[in-house]
């Protein structure tokens, strides 16, 4: 059996242990579409090379980890299981596979999206696939602009797809929001690596404190969520070209209380969109 095959079993293996009931050999075939004797030889190697990890419930007829359990494969971060979780929910709506996700997901982020142009995407998406400059046409809020771009991330910010991209006229990294973009072609000028976007490339730390203006018991509340103590503040690294869209969440209006939870405590300005 293949390195990485095995690895990605005994991956499989410690999700269960960590965040589920634990497995058995029926659940492991089932997992990976394999015979009854090769689940046996996995969890078999996997008890040899780590055999403080698992153990055999005869109660409950289950594999379960032990109280020195530590993962090998997966991180136990409990935010990385649930956007794992999500992602494949999400994957699930592409192509009819949940993989090892099993709990119910419904992302309500997905009732509201922009339209975006199918072959205006496909072609933007190419291009920064294979490093290729791309002309685009873009509806600006100033009205429709021809743009060279050299794209080099997609980013997922308020709830829509961003490209991250060099633009040629300017001269300087921006943002451009996808559901914008109305046609796009390849161009033949020479692409510009994202070395060249500084912002990209740079990092700040930004610094936010509870409102001062909201009641104890929502200050508590807030300070609990975010394991906060003695008035620190919340410090997010973020890359300088994400930062706004960080600034913009973390001091919207709450809707209920009619406040902003946090507040922005590095400069009184708020960065605006990179284009628009």
């Amino acid at each position: 059996m293949k390195h990485d095959i095995l690895e990605h079993r005994f991956a499989y293996i410690e999700t269960q242990l960590l965040w589920g009931r634990g497995l058995t050999a029926r659940d492991l075939g089932e997992a990976f579409g394999i015979a009854r004797q090769n689940p046996q030889a996995v969890l078999k190697a996997y008890r040899q090379w780590h055999p403080d990890c698992l153990r055999y419930d005869r109660q409950c007829k289950r594999h379960v980890r032990t109280d020195r359990f530590v993962p090998h494969y997966i991180r136990d971060d409990p935010y990385l299981f649930l956007d794992y979780q999500r992602g494949m929910a999400l994957a699930g709506y592409f192509h009819d596979a949940n993989d090892w996700a099993d709990l119910p997901f419904h992302d309500a982020d997905r009732l509201l999206r922009p339209h975006l142009d199918g072959e205006a995407t496909r072609v933007v998406l190419a291009a920064l696939r294979r490093r290729n400059p791309v002309s685009v046409v873009y509806l600006a809020k100033k009205g429709m602009r021809q743009r060279l771009l050299s794209p080099h991330h997609v980013v997922y910010a308020d709830n829509r797809y961003h490209l991250r991209a060099f633009c040629h006229s300017g001269q300087i990294g921006l943002d451009f929001v996808l559901s914008r973009i109305q046609q796009a072609e390849f161009s033949d000028e020479d692409w510009i690596p994202e070395s060249y976007d500084r912002d990209w490339n740079c990092w700040e730390d930004l610094s936010f404190g509870v409102n001062p203006e909201l009641s104890e018991e929502a200050r508590a509340s807030l300070g609990h969520a975010y394991a906060l103590r003695d008035a620190v503040p919340l410090t997010i690294t973020v890359r300088k070209a994400l930062s706004k869209y960080v600034i913009r969440r973390m001091t919207r209006p709450d809707a209920a209380l009619n406040l902003s939870l946090w507040v922005y405590l590095n400069r009184p300005e708020i960065p605006g969109d990179s284009i628009s």
